[in-house]
């Protein structure tokens, strides 16, 4: 498969695993198994999984959040928060209800990166001083 203008070419819009594997840098096995637990869901042409660039934009976001430590839960639950107010929107179909609770989730994550965030701060704070004592003794 050529790369042109985005991941995929334009003549191109669907590949199989091994493909999708190589261009993303996830294995089969993992690839397979966010199929199984639903986290990323490709269309199937037979018994083959066949990804899209929809699905690699979503494999970008699984990795981010991974990288920040979500958990697969987690991350399933935002993909799916973020799924059901695009579905919403597109019907015109959104309740108070629905917003409330994904705002109140939404928050409690942010707040949760921000610690996050402060903890790498002090651990960067705790490597550089380390890092010019030892150069002290060189």
């Amino acid at each position: 498969m050529k790369k042109e203008s985005g991941w995929l070419s334009q003549e191109v819009k669907r590949v199989k695993i091994g493909e999708f594997s190589r261009c993303t840098g996830i294995s089969i096995a993992t690839l397979r198994y966010y199929d199984k637990i639903n986290l990323l869901t490709p269309k199937r042409e037979g018994m083959q999984r066949v990804y899209t660039e929809e699905d690699l934009l979503k494999v970008k976001a699984i990795q981010k959040l991974k990288n920040i430590n979500f958990s697969l839960e987690e991350i399933k639950g935002i993909l799916e928060m973020d799924q059901r107010l695009d579905e919403s929107m597109l019907t015109g179909e959104i309740s108070q209800e629905l917003v409330m609770e994904f705002c109140k989730i939404l928050e409690g994550k942010y707040i949760e990166i921000l610690q996050f965030e402060r903890n790498i701060l002090e651990v960067k704070r705790e490597l550089e001083h380390l890092l010019s004592k030892v150069k002290a003794l060189m």
